[in-house]
């Protein structure tokens, strides 16, 4: 059945990035904010306007396509990458790659660092944290402060999402220098740290997961896998350009 996309007009960039979908994947599309069942449903990131929608396609099962910024060289970093799953907001990083379009975007996969001090908490909006764990950014990070606290005396940073996408105002780089690990729910700044060579722990199943701790109370003890590139290969196949979305070349390798 075709897919539906539903456009929050009011959140930034959702309506030209899922018309781009729409046309690439010959999706319809809704203003409706309601859940028609049966629908593969389409959505573009998380936002108040969309929460009840996004609580009933997971209460119903229903089948779902997930658009959100890419995994690299995204509009953080002054790309145009996104990523797109099904069922899941996130790819799960397993799988095999040629490494091709991983090579094309020019990342430089850093040596994993052994001496770093602080250990970084890295927030995710308000939003995600209530819908996750009832708690806003500032709350969880007084939480997670806790549990680390238990295993290590290491000093913690903090750090909330960044409410601007400017080029140069994400600057998550700054707060990696001397960082011995990185803790976050599911933030695409784990997967920074790692390409940095900067441990992570990420608290949720997600794409970083192939390539992290999950246990705080192994805070110092952080996993530095080898196989680097070939899960950064992975995500690499698995997001798409604006362009490749609008022409039909994501939708293709999506059901190839």
């Amino acid at each position: 059945m075709t897919p539906l996309c539903y456009l929050n007009e009011k959140k930034s960039n959702n309506v030209a990035i899922l018309s781009a979908f729409a046309q690439g994947s010959g999706a319809e599309t809704t203003t409706a904010l309601e859940l028609i069942h049966g629908r593969d449903a389409v959505l573009y990131g998380m936002a108040p306007q969309t929460t009840k929608l996004w609580q009933s396609i997971l209460a119903s099962r229903n089948p779902y396509w997930y658009v959100d910024n890419g995994y690299m060289r995204s509009k953080w970093h002054g790309g145009d990458y996104y990523r797109i799953t099904r069922n899941a907001p996130q790819h799960s990083g397993l799988g095999e790659s040629t490494g091709d379009r991983f090579r094309a975007l020019g990342i430089q996969i850093e040596p994993w660092r052994t001496d770093g001090q602080h250990i970084l908490i890295a927030c995710q909006s308000d939003l995600w944290h209530q819908l996750h764990h009832g708690m806003n950014a500032a709350q969880y990070a007084t939480h997670i402060a806790g549990e680390i606290r238990k295993h290590s005396e290491r000093p913690i940073v903090v750090r909330q999402k960044p409410r601007s996408a400017i080029v140069g105002a994400y600057m998550l780089s700054a707060d990696l220098r001397n960082c011995w690990a990185l803790v976050t729910h599911s933030s695409m700044a784990a997967l920074e740290a790692v390409l940095a060579g900067v441990p992570a722990f990420v608290l949720a199943q997600c794409a970083i997961s192939p390539m992290a701790r999950a246990d705080l109370s192994e805070i110092e003890a952080p996993r530095m896998p080898e196989d680097r590139e070939r899960w950064a290969g992975v995500l690499a196949d698995n997001q798409w350009a604006l362009p490749d979305i609008r022409n039909g070349t994501a939708w293709r390798a999506l059901n190839a």
